[in-house]
């Protein structure tokens, strides 16, 4: 019958029928995530649009773009957990489901947080680039 019509969506469909694993999420973190940051930091001073820096931490990698004038944007990306959905009387205590971690994103004066678990490094820098445009104003 040949391949299903779906075939390359089998990434986004495993991240939304079973739980990812913290070390997944790291490894996106680490290579998906932070190249992404470093890439749209470097292309920022390389121009000498802004002081703009990126810290890494084991469950976290910061964008922090300065203007002149002193506004400032930071874009966050972080590995976090959260327990499954109970589906018995004994998982509906919280610290006794299961859990699956997810890769996050958030950005200084945007409320919520998008989730980036799956993205390549590319779909992230859009993101990232989108977040910015938010922040300069522009449509």
């Amino acid at each position: 019958m040949g391949r299903p019509a779906c075939a390359d969506c089998a990434g986004q469909l495993k991240r939304l029928f079973a739980p990812q694993s913290q070390a997944d999420i790291h490894r996106q973190l680490h290579e998906n995530a932070v190249p992404a940051l470093r890439s749209v930091c470097a292309t920022i001073v390389e121009q000498e649009w802004a002081q703009s820096e990126v810290e890494t931490h084991d469950d976290l990698a910061r964008l922090t773009i300065k203007l002149n004038e002193g506004a400032a944007m930071t874009y966050e990306v972080a590995a976090k957990t959260r327990a499954l959905a109970a589906y018995t009387a004994r998982e509906a205590v919280e610290r006794r489901r299961s859990v699956t971690w997810t890769l996050v994103a958030r950005t200084s004066g945007v409320p919520g947080q998008r989730d980036l678990s799956g993205l390549s490094s590319d779909q992230i820098t859009r993101d990232i680039l989108g977040q910015i445009e938010r922040w300069r104003g522009r449509p």
